[in-house]
């Protein structure tokens, strides 16, 4: 339970400046891995339990450099930084909803048209969102 009120304190502050900035904070990224870190050792999870947690943000980064950054880094970054949080199973659940919400909203964007296909989305809030609804049913 510690893990998920961490994350969702993480993702509130990377939500707010995601979209103020469209940049989220190192610092904050750097503070939270950490966190992340102690608390996973804290909670008695192996090493390579901590690694494999981290794959999902990781092949997000990768995206990022790949598509040059149509995927944000600082995305990427806070997936590793759940995924250290919450364990694997429950990082995946929490990008596939995060995935489908953000894919109905963009959608409901371009139909109504008050963007086009171009517009830049901060994923941020689609993670908490995710990261709400999951929480609330105990983690699926």
């Amino acid at each position: 339970m510690t893990g998920w009120i961490m994350a969702f304190i993480f993702i509130v502050v990377c939500t707010a400046m995601d979209m103020k900035e469209k940049n989220i904070g190192i610092e904050w990224l750097v503070m939270f891995f950490v966190l992340g870190i102690v608390y996973s050792m804290y909670v008695e999870r192996e090493g390579r339990q901590i690694i494999f947690s981290m794959i999902p943000g990781i092949i997000v980064l990768i995206l990022a450099i790949i598509t040059r950054e149509k995927i944000g880094k600082g995305d990427g970054v806070m997936i590793v930084n759940l995924g250290i949080l919450l364990g694997f199973k429950n990082i995946i659940n929490v990008l596939m909803v995060s995935l489908i919400v953000c894919a109905v909203a963009s959608l409901l964007m371009i139909v109504i048209k008050r963007v086009n296909k171009n517009y830049e989305i901060p994923f941020a809030p689609f993670l908490m969102v995710a990261l709400a609804l999951i929480g609330m049913c105990g983690g699926i």
